[in-house]
């Protein structure tokens, strides 16, 4: 049986990195307190926010608590320029990158009912036209964040070497392994070792930091919703730039993927994919193959009571269709037979 490896953010979390959104936010407002002491000005201004500084002597923000004070000081006037990046601001605290794709989503749908009734003619709003920009801008200075973020091998986790000797050295008679990378990171070539001994692709489905053949893509790939078909027949582009399939045909990364699931029967193993439904284009077609023969999960240990196997199950519940939700009972690997990622 073939192995399709899915890799997310909680893979490199499980590492150390801080990857988060939250860890996103915090950079990006020390980057503007810095900014003050640099240019000697109290005035920062960017395509997101501007901030003015009446003699605040702002500290380096290290907690979202921190963040929340200096949003709430008299003497820091932050303005920010689109209400999408204000309310992610304002609500930070267990935030996942799987829900600002989601949120920006709907906000797509709300832009379509307010712009768009039998009584006017469909066209590119201010709207639209304020909110793509926003979400690209957030995009940018994500890749910039994200580029100052350093990996080495002292990271390396041993628990994950101990899975990836189970899977892929273990069974590795006659079976091919494909790691559908969802991170822009390379944290998976610290295990290099163990893949050079097994047949193995890696894809980096949503791109990759600093490989201009291989785009970043960030935005929403959920085909199934009954509002994308009204967006489409729209016949607005603008609407569509963010969804993720039109970036899929940048690059071979999804056809390739393809070929790999119709090859031979499989089974999938996720590594810190939440498995929002922001990338449901894919994980539907993953999941519900006939091909696929067994789904398991390396949960997150919350404490030592808690660990997050039972809501990942509830997000993988959602790529089924309800013909196939027998198959999906049959195929999850169940808690007991699971494992913790680290």
């Amino acid at each position: 049986m073939n192995k399709v490896f899915l890799i997310g953010n909680g893979f490199d979390l499980a590492h150390g990195l801080k990857t988060k959104y939250s860890d996103f936010i915090l950079w990006y407002f020390n980057e503007a307190i810095q900014s003050f002491k640099s240019r000697k000005s109290n005035v920062f201004d960017d395509d997101l926010i501007t901030i003015q500084n009446d003699g605040y002597t702002t500290p380096i923000i290290d907690t979202i608590e921190q963040l929340n004070e200096l949003t709430n000081n008299k003497l820091v006037v932050i303005n920010f320029k689109h209400y999408f990046f204000r309310d992610f601001v304002r609500k930070l605290e267990g935030l996942r990158w799987v829900d600002i794709e989601y949120q920006y989503y709907l906000e797509l749908i709300k832009v379509y009912k307010y712009s768009h009734n039998d009584d006017t003619e469909p066209g590119v709003s201010m709207e639209l036209i304020n909110l793509n920009n926003c979400f690209n801008s957030v995009k940018k200075k994500l890749i910039e964040y994200l580029e100052t973020i350093e990996i080495s091998w002292k990271i390396v986790k041993p628990q994950i070497q101990e899975h990836l000797h189970n899977e892929l050295i273990k069974n590795s008679t006659n079976s091919h392994n494909l790691f559908i990378i969802f991170n822009y990171t390379n944290t998976i070539k610290l295990y290099q070792n163990y893949l050079n001994d097994v047949p193995h692709q890696i894809v980096y489905i949503h791109g990759r930091l600093g490989n201009e053949k291989n785009p970043i893509i960030f935005g929403y790939g959920d085909e199934m919703d009954e509002y994308y078909s009204k967006l489409e027949r729209l016949n607005i582009n603008q609407y569509l730039n963010n969804i993720k399939s039109f970036s899929y045909s940048l690059t071979t990364n999804y056809q390739d993927c393809i070929l790999f699931l119709a090859s031979r029967p499989y089974s999938v193993s996720i590594m810190g994919h939440s498995c929002g439904i922001s990338d449901r284009l894919l994980l539907n077609t993953i999941f519900t193959d006939d091909h696929c023969e067994e789904i398991k999960i390396y949960y997150y240990q919350k404490n030592d009571s808690e660990n997050d196997y039972f809501e990942k199950n509830q997000e993988i519940s959602r790529h089924f269709p309800p013909e196939k939700k027998a198959r999906m009972r049959e195929i999850i690997k169940p808690l007991p037979l699971s494992l913790p990622l680290t």
